[in-house]
This record gives C-alpha cells, sequence and structure tokens, in this order.
C-alpha cells in the first residue's frame, strides 16, 4: 500500500493565526486531483472532544441524540449548506457507534458532503486549531500539520483593517502561539511543516513543491490556477 494511501486517515490540518494566508494554501492544494478540503472551518472537532472525551461512548440512544444535537449547531454545515439528511442518517448512527473521533471526524467533513468524492487525501483548514494541535495529534497521530507563518507586522494591520483589533495584543497573541505550538510540534515529534506566507506568495512554485514533497504527492503547475478571487475580504 502506497504512502497517499496510507493517508486516508491521515488529514492535513491547515493551522495559523488569522489573515496570514490559510484559505490562499487551501485553495491551492485543493486544485490538486488527490486532495479535499472543505471550504467552511469545522471548529467543532476540539469542542465535542472536550465534552464526550478522547474515548467516547455514543452506544446508548440518549448519547446519540446529544451529540447530533451539537453536529446540528456548528456553523460549518450551515456554510456548507448540507441537508440535514445527509448528516442525520443511518450510516452517521454507525459511525458514532465506532466511538472513533478520527472516522467520526472524516465521515462528517468528508462523506456527508459527497459520497462520490473520489479523493485520497483529505483535511481541514482551521486557523484556530493552531491552539489544538495536542488533541488533534491523538485522534490522528499521522496527520500532517500545515502551518503558514505571516510577517507579524502585516498580520496584525491585516487584522486591525478587517476587524478592528488592536495590533498589540495581536502582536502578543501571534508569538505566544505559535510559539507554543512550534514547540508542541518539536517536542511532541509531531509531523508538522512550517510555509512563509511571504514565500507563498514571491515564489509560489517552488514553496508549494516543497509543500507537495512534504504531503508525498505531485505538484502540478495547475494547482496555482484559479477561476476566481481567492480572498473575498
Amino acid at each position: 500500500m502506497s504512502r497517499l494511501d496510507n493517508k486516508k486517515l491521515a488529514p492535513i490540518f491547515i493551522i495559523g493565526m488569522p489573515r496570514s494566508g490559510t484559505k490562499l494554501i487551501r485553495e491551492i492544494l485543493n486544485n490538486h486531483k488527490h486532495i479535499y478540503i472543505p471550504r467552511a472551518e469545522s471548529i467543532f472537532l476540539p469542542f465535542l472532544v472536550h465534552k464526550y472525551g478522547l474515548k467516547p461512548n455514543f452506544n446508548s440512544l440518549y448519547q446519540i441524540n446529544r451529540i447530533t444535537k451539537d453536529i446540528l449547531r456548528s456553523s460549518f454545515f450551515y456554510h456548507m449548506k448540507i441537508p440535514k439528511s445527509k448528516i442525520i442518517n443511518k450510516e452517521l448512527v454507525d459511525v458514532l457507534k465506532s466511538n472513533r473521533w478520527d472516522l467520526i471526524f472524516k465521515y462528517l467533513i468528508l462523506d456527508s458532503l459527497n459520497k462520490n468524492i473520489n479523493k485520497k487525501i483529505f483535511g481541514d483548514k482551521t486557523p484556530s486549531y493552531i491552539n489544538h494541535i495536542d488533541i488533534l495529534s491523538k485522534i490522528y497521530p499521522s496527520a500532517n500539520f500545515l502551518h503558514i507563518i505571516r510577517d507579524p507586522r502585516d498580520q496584525s494591520l491585516s487584522i486591525k483593517k478587517v476587524w478592528g483589533k488592536n495590533l498589540y495584543r495581536n502582536a502578543f497573541k501571534w508569538r505566544s502561539d505559535i510559539f507554543r505550538c512550534r514547540n508542541f510540534a518539536k517536542e511532541n515529534n509531531i509531523n508538522y511543516f512550517e510555509v512563509r506566507y511571504e514565500d507563498l506568495i514571491t515564489n509560489s512554485k517552488k514553496t508549494m513543491i516543497d509543500v507537495c514533497k512534504y504531503l508525498s504527492c505531485d505538484f502540478s503547475e495547475s494547482m496555482l490556477i484559479f477561476n476566481k478571487p481567492v480572498e473575498n475580504l
């Protein structure tokens, strides 16, 4: 079995500070024939794990009803415009009864969207997961964490321009979140790769060749071609 096949349950988690280019690299990767990353951020996984534990028990109707309600409240399914019938069905119940977050998460962000998607690598782009790689790496020990980092001066200015946030508070958070994430990955031997936003912009081809090498998939020039703008802010 190839490494690409082994990655069916080893997703790509794109993480980083807000306004750092996570959306751009998600769209580049989505242009790869073997990769699928939803355009909405999942957000919900760490919160469900905190609520139900790393080893949940969904063998009772009560627990299944509880988590089903939590799933339906997630903004992910609202933004993805997924019909309720696509989420809440016998297949979900069967997956929940596995009591495995890796299978549950894969079903929710991949299988429930389109069962005909023929992708060998799936992933998620939720920048705030920069603070949850400890939980995610326990669920998916072989997951790949793709951390995109933007110069804190530009990132802070962008945060202020788009959302009016305080420059200094954001710069402090940039430093604390990035160094904590980086140190955790190093100390725990996590599959972790950093991409500089500035490199992605100025030398896109070389940067994405390096990313694809890290992900063990082939680079294609078509990955850098877009039919519509990536950014909407």
